[in-house]
């Protein structure tokens, strides 16, 4: 059955990529007329301006012979929102096939000199794995960047394959059914340039939680049980809840997809069971990303990405427990499925090459290697004890050229044969 399965994601991946291919000459041909290539004359004077820029609002213009209109936005309570709205069919190793809506909101709340571009991101999705899943991400910065409100909701209901902890841990999988609700909210007080401080609360829940064999029944012993045994938390049913301490700087250009500027993170959380925690724990979150163009026309764009979780002190519930996959954007390990490393400290690095393909922005490709670490203490397995690396590369396409928003099409490939594709309305990060 294990040999079936993974015969048929292998001719479904090779099915889609070879989809990919045939959109992506198809693309460039669409375009090839009505678009210069570089030049070292026709980049003289810096980047494209917006109005000489090609998106896929513009395309369909094209192709249905539509008019451009005055304004590619929607003006609400006099402020300019710019709406992408992405409908379709998608590929994930971790969700098969799925099918939904995305969307990406973007505006200012003041003047876009002195104030950083306020974000929403929002997505249903259904999957031909029975995965629902609905999500809400929000960064918003008030007139001059005074404070920062951030945001996150998610309802799903999933099933995933889980492998234990630890980087070390064998391809091993094992199915997972379960619920989970997230909410977290952080308002952040401007308290020096780019530097910001603030508290926020997060609630994470896990219930219905089962582990089920190809015939769907619950199998036992499993990773989650046995750890939970182990820790004295019950494996059916987990929440944490608890306060944050969050300090960020932020000097990024833009929050859809940056060309300069750095993002740095450090963020206490305490989790305490008067707040209704299943177990009481400490642990502390870093993250790094830094953007820098490499040319005045910002078509060629290295970023890099440094993020890790450590545990303080407690017993952090095991789905809880940090994981590829799992962050707040759902990005760490592209080459890998999501949840295949999981454990109680957990380090991730990333670069990648972003360029710019079109001088009308339209096209662009990315190249990007990553690398993770987990511990797991009950097997005495430590941090950097094993480094499991990931590398691709991937295809951009200008989705909306007022917010910066482009539509990613990634291929990545991790060890023992570990590959996917993986899309998403937005950069990485």
């Amino acid at each position: 059955m294990e040999n079936k399965k993974l015969r048929s994601q292998t001719n479904t991946g090779s099915e889609i990529i070879n989809l990919f291919k045939i959109l992506f000459i198809i693309v460039i041909i669409i375009i090839s007329t009505n678009n210069k290539s570089y030049s070292q004359d026709s980049l003289k004077s810096g980047p494209v301006p917006i109005n000489q820029q090609f998106d896929v609002n513009d395309l369909f213009r094209k192709i249905f012979k539509k008019k451009p209109a005055p304004l590619d936005t929607v003006s609400v309570n006099k402020q300019k929102l710019n709406l992408s709205i992405l409908p379709g069919i998608s590929y994930n190793p971790a969700t098969s096939l799925s099918f939904g809506v995305a969307s990406a909101l973007s505006w200012y709340y003041g003047n876009p000199k002195t104030t950083t571009n306020s974000s929403v991101y929002a997505g249903v999705t259904y999957t031909l794995k029975s995965q629902l899943k609905i999500s809400a991400l929000s960064n918003i910065f008030t007139k001059d960047n005074k404070y920062i409100l951030a945001g996150e909701f998610r309802f799903w209901k999933y099933i995933q394959n889980t492998y234990g902890l630890g980087t070390g841990s064998p391809d091993t999988a094992q199915d997972m059914k379960f619920n989970f609700f997230k909410f977290n909210e952080m308002v952040l007080r401007k308290v020096m340039k780019y530097t910001y401080l603030g508290l926020g609360y997060d609630l994470t829940y896990y219930n219905n939680i089962e582990t089920i064999n190809d015939n769907e029944s619950a199998i036992s012993p499993n990773f989650n049980n046995t750890y939970s045994k182990q820790n004295g938390i019950d494996s059916i049913s987990y929440l944490a809840s608890g306060l944050l301490i969050t300090a960020i700087v932020d000097s990024r250009d833009n929050t859809t997809n940056p060309y300069k500027g750095v993002y740095g993170l450090i963020q206490y959380r305490t989790m305490n069971k008067v707040l209704g925690s299943t177990s009481n724990y400490q642990d502390l979150i870093f993250q790094f990303k830094n953007y820098q163009s490499l040319n005045k026309h910002d078509t060629y764009i290295l970023a890099t990405w440094f993020e890790g979780v450590t545990a303080l002190n407690g017993t952090v519930p095991y789905m809880i427990l940090p994981s590829n996959g799992w962050d707040k954007y759902n990005a760490t390990g592209r080459g890998y499925v999501q949840g295949r490393f999981r454990g109680r400290d957990w380090m991730y690095f990333e670069i990648e090459n972003r360029i710019t393909l079109t001088r009308n922005r339209f096209l662009g490709m990315v190249i990007f290697a990553n690398a993770m670490t987990a511990s797991d203490p009950d097997s005495d397995v430590k941090l950097f004890q094993y480094v499991k690396p990931a590398y691709g590369i991937g295809l951009r396409i200008l989705f909306d050229k007022d917010s910066r928003t482009n539509l990613c099409i990634d291929y990545g490939r991790g060890l023992d044969g570990s590959s996917g594709i993986f899309l998403n309305l937005g950069e990485w990060f």
